[in-house]
C-alpha cells in the first residue's frame, strides 16, 4: 500500500471517529434527508437519487485504495507533487473540520451562533475542511470519476447547506442574518456589509 493511500485511509477513519463520537446535530443530514416525509413523488426520488449519488462520490476514493482504480473510472497518471498536495489537502481538511465540529459542539445544537475561529472566515468551516479533505482523497486515487464524484458530492452538499442555513435563520433570526452578512458562506475574507432591512 502506498504512503498517499495510508494518508487517505487515516482520512477516512478519523471521519469515522468523528461521526461518531462527536456528532453535530443537522437538518440537513443525510438521516434527515432520507427520512423527510415533505417531499413527495419525483421530488422524493430526486433527493434520495442526490444523496446516494453524493454518497457515492464521497466514498469512491476510499473504495479505489482496495480495489484499485478500474479503467472504467478513467484513471490518470499524477506527478508525484500532486501526491504531496493530495497528503497536505487531507491533513488540512481533516483538521479544519476537527476545530470546527469542536466549535460546533462548544455551543450546542441551538445556544448561539459560533462566531470564533475557524468560523471567523466560513459559516461552513466544517464542511469546507471536508471538501479539501475529500479533495486530497481524490486527487490521492487520480481518475474522472473520482473528480466527477467530488463534484456532484460538492453540488449536493451545496444544497444541503441551504437547507440548514434556513433552519439558522428560522432559529436565530436577526443575529444569524448579520453574521450571514458578515462572512462568507464557503471560504473568503471577513466582510462588511450592511444587512437589508
Amino acid at each position: 500500500m502506498s504512503a498517499i493511500s495510508v494518508f487517505v485511509l487515516v482520512g477516512y477513519a478519523s471521519l469515522v471517529v468523528e461521526v461518531v463520537l462527536w456528532p453535530v446535530p443537522s437538518v440537513a443530514s443525510t438521516y434527515q434527508l432520507l427520512q423527510s416525509r415533505r417531499a413527495k413523488g419525483s421530488a422524493a426520488f430526486a433527493r434520495v437519487a442526490s444523496t446516494l449519488a453524493s454518497q457515492v462520490g464521497f466514498f469512491l476514493p476510499l473504495a479505489f485504495v482496495f480495489v484499485g482504480t478500474p479503467s472504467w473510472a478513467l484513471p490518470f497518471d499524477a506527478p508525484t507533487l500532486l501526491g504531496v498536495f493530495a497528503a497536505t489537502c487531507i491533513v488540512v481538511g481533516r483538521v479544519v473540520t476537527m476545530f470546527a465540529v469542536r466549535g460546533l459542539r462548544r455551543a450546542g445544537r441551538n445556544a448561539s451562533i459560533v462566531t470564533t475561529w475557524p468560523f471567523t472566515w466560513s459559516r461552513n468551516p466544517a464542511l469546507v475542511g471536508l471538501h479539501v479533505f475529500l479533495l486530497g482523497a481524490c486527487l490521492a486515487q487520480p481518475s474522472l470519476a473520482v473528480l466527477l464524484g467530488f463534484v456532484v458530492y460538492v453540488v449536493h452538499m451545496d444544497g444541503r447547506v441551504r437547507i440548514e442555513e434556513e433552519a439558522l435563520t428560522a432559529t436565530h433570526g436577526s443575529a444569524y442574518l448579520a453574521y450571514k452578512a458578515r462572512v462568507r458562506r464557503y471560504a473568503g475574507v471577513t466582510r462588511s456589509r450592511r444587512v437589508p432591512p
